[in-house]
């Protein structure tokens, strides 16, 4: 049996599409674990939101800033001081129609920031334009280089995002600026929609993202910032929910973020009906198998507020006084919500595969949201995501 001829080698300077570039990482990956282990399961190796990445990289926007070779590849992970580093300024914005969308009262500070007296789409759409083209992007997305966080000023950045009716990040804001105004998260400001982006103004959070420092620390350290998350989540978690959907706190519907995000079609009162939504994903896999799963899956959970994706890099923190970071803020709250209690286990541990041999991040997890506190919800789930399509 003759050997497979060799792939011709790929250029990684050749002229190829954005989607095409993504499946030759994804393939390069593959290929590597093949060799690693020729019996590795390929499917727990394929990233969660690839279908997602995927139809926005095939997506054609007009680019919302000119960048020099290489900008691309270099974009910070979140609305903080990420490391230090702060983007490209604004020097160019296609004009975006002014059939604009504002859902809500513009708060005072961002009345200021625009310099408007009135709502007039006119004015409203001419301010925008300036403060796009005058901010700092201190975050680009790697996936789609028009969807930035911008640092407006001192106080306020705006995040910009595909166009989208689902405003689950400023409603949960909204939410906790009313209930918890305590919290450190950012404080919502105002949003404007056109035909292509929806703009969230927020209050601007200093820090640098704890993914781009984790490795810096020690277990002393890490306990210090576990301790901080959990007296943050304990909070959260205590605030009321009596009466509420399950779903985001402005009635948003359900999510479920796996190979891409659901949104549940049908209001979910009760978390039977969730977990129901959770096993209606696309799947395979043996009936009687997967039946097993949903029918020891526990039912009688509490629900309570819930990030729904708390990651590092979601994650500020801060250098104090004493040398040790302590943490100042929680961002990307687009997938929060009323959830039962284990959601939160099951979102901050979706990215941690068998081959993750450094990352301990999970091991320094709070109590509220810990495998250990979860045991059987978190490896159901694991079961469950591995036959989803």
């Amino acid at each position: 049996m003759m050997p497979p001829a060799k792939r011709p080698r790929l250029d990684p300077d050749d002229e190829v599409s954005e989607a095409e570039q993504l499946n030759r990482r994804v393939l390069r990956k593959l290929e590597n674990a093949m060799l690693n282990d020729p019996t590795v399961d390929l499917t727990t190796l394929i990233p969660k939101t690839y279908s997602e990445r995927l139809a926005l990289r095939k997506e054609t926007h007009p680019s919302l800033t000119h960048e020099t070779p290489g900008d691309k590849d270099q974009a910070p992970t979140s609305a903080g001081d990420v490391a230090e580093e702060q983007g490209p300024k604004l020097d160019s914005l296609p004009s975006p129609p002014p059939e604009l969308h504002i859902p809500f009262e513009f708060s005072a500070a961002l009345k200021i920031l625009l310099g408007l007296e009135t709502l007039e789409h006119g004015e409203v759409h001419r301010e925008l334009q300036r403060v796009l083209k005058e901010g700092e992007v201190i975050w680009r997305s790697q996936f789609n280089e028009n969807f930035v966080v911008i640092r407006c000023n001192d106080d306020i950045a705006v995040k910009v995002i595909r166009q989208t009716t689902d405003l689950t990040e400023f409603t949960a804001l909204h939410y906790f600026e009313k209930h918890a105004p305590d919290l450190p998260c950012p404080k919502g400001l105002g949003v404007i929609s056109d035909s292509r982006f929806t703009y969230i103004f927020m209050t601007y959070m200093p820090g640098v993202t704890l993914d781009t420092i984790w490795k810096q620390l020690d277990h002393t350290q890490k306990a210090l910032i576990r301790s901080d998350l959990e007296r943050f989540f304990d909070r959260l978690r205590a605030l009321p929910v009596d009466n509420m959907p399950l779903g985001g706190f402005g009635g948003e519907p359900c999510k479920d973020t796996r190979r891409h995000s659901r949104m549940c079609p049908h209001p979910v009162h009760t978390v039977p009906e969730f977990v129901d939504f959770i096993f209606s994903n696309p799947h395979y896999g043996g009936r009687v198998y997967l039946d097993i799963l949903r029918g020891i899956w526990p039912t009688d959970s509490k629900v309570c507020m819930t990030h729904g994706d708390l990651k590092p890099c979601n994650i500020l923190v801060q250098l104090t006084d004493d040398g040790n970071y302590r943490l100042s803020g929680i961002i990307d709250w687009e997938r929060s919500g009323v959830y039962p209690e284990w959601y939160e286990c099951n979102k901050a541990t979706d990215m941690l595969t068998p081959t993750e041999a450094e990352d301990d991040w999970a091991a320094y997890l709070p109590p509220c949201m810990s495998p250990e506190t979860y045991p059987l919800v978190f490896v159901l789930d694991r079961l469950w995501d591995s036959h989803v399509v």
